[in-house]
């Protein structure tokens, strides 16, 4: 199970900088580079372990966030959790947050976050031949499997949504043969 987990992360953690870096117009994975970001994400991990909470991942929300806000500022990152931090205990706010019905909060997540995610997602493909058979099968078979809703395995292990368009698409990806021109 940790190794599963250990490698949705470093997945996630490249697909969101790589999203990240389409929404700022830079190369993260040059600059600040791999070893930076892998060094970030195990010290947040290190942090959260070490405070009680469980292992952490770079998340699409925040990149979702940034993406509509257009403010990618790390300072200003900061200053709102801090912010944030100390809103939690004042307990008008607490109960005014805690009276906003959990339907309300999801759906504006899911409608507007996961949305740009999924759009930012999209947007990466401009990129990608289409043009191409081996592309054009690859990514059909990845939406398709990844909306679907089908899952394989069993009670003790199975795949579903993400994860097994993911596997899926990089089997295809490793069997299916370009195309050569003559």
């Amino acid at each position: 199970m940790y190794i599963a987990f250990t490698i949705s992360a470093i997945c996630e953690c490249l697909a969101d900088h790589q999203a990240l870096g389409n929404i700022i117009g830079k190369d993260l994975y040059k600059e600040p580079g791999l070893s930076s970001i892998f060094l970030g994400e195990g010290v947040a991990n290190l942090a959260t372990s070490c405070l009680g909470g469980l292992g952490a991942c770079s998340y699409g929300e925040s990149v979702g966030t940034i993406g509509f806000s257009r403010c990618a500022a790390s300072s200003v990152t900061g200053v709102a959790a801090i912010m944030m931090i100390l809103l939690g205990f004042f307990e008008p706010i607490q109960a005014f947050i805690s009276s906003i019905p959990s339907c309300v909060i999801g759906g504006g997540t899911a409608c507007v976050l996961y949305g740009f995610i999924s759009s930012s997602g999209i947007k990466l493909l401009k990129d990608v031949d289409l043009n191409n058979s081996k592309n054009l099968i690859i990514c059909s078979v990845i939406l398709a499997i990844g909306i679907s809703g089908i899952t394989i395995g069993g009670s003790v292990f199975s795949l579903s949504g993400t994860a097994l368009a993911l596997v899926v698409g990089i089997i295809l990806n490793l069997i299916l043969r370009e195309k050569k021109n003559p």
